[in-house]
């Protein structure tokens, strides 16, 4: 959903800056996004501070796009939904997302199938589950 504050605009007329709006839902899902999309998402996710829903699934981002992600998730505030799912995220990026979760406090959901994640990526992340629940 995108909303636009006042200026004398009515919902739905933006065309300004980015400072104009608040953008909480984004759904890119499908659209062969690759590791460097991966790494620019990152970066607009460690500065957001209004997206609290984001699909990447069906995408391509490969470990290292899975590895900026987790980064940025270190640092992000506000999202609490992300769907990663069908990504070829691999061990590694199984392992950095985990690790990622361990300071992460917002995200309340985290969607990771079809992702090879392996057995260090699989249990990097129910660690993460285990420690979660005490």
């Amino acid at each position: 959903m995108l909303q636009c504050a006042g200026r004398g605009r009515r919902t739905g007329d933006c065309c300004g800056t980015a400072r104009e709006y608040t953008l909480t839902n984004l759904n890119l899902y499908g659209n062969q996004l690759r590791e460097g999309a991966g790494h620019s998402i990152a970066n607009v996710l460690r500065e957001n501070h209004t997206l609290a829903n984001l699909n990447l699934s069906g995408n391509e981002l490969g470990e290292g796009g899975a590895q900026a992600i987790a980064a940025a998730l270190r640092v992000n505030t506000t999202l609490t939904e992300l769907y990663l799912y069908s990504n070829s995220l691999g061990e590694g990026g199984g392992q950095a997302i985990a690790a990622a979760l361990r300071v992460n406090t917002t995200l309340t959901e985290l969607y990771l199938y079809s992702n090879s994640l392996g057995e260090g990526g699989g249990q990097a992340i129910a660690q993460k589950k285990k420690k979660k629940k005490k």
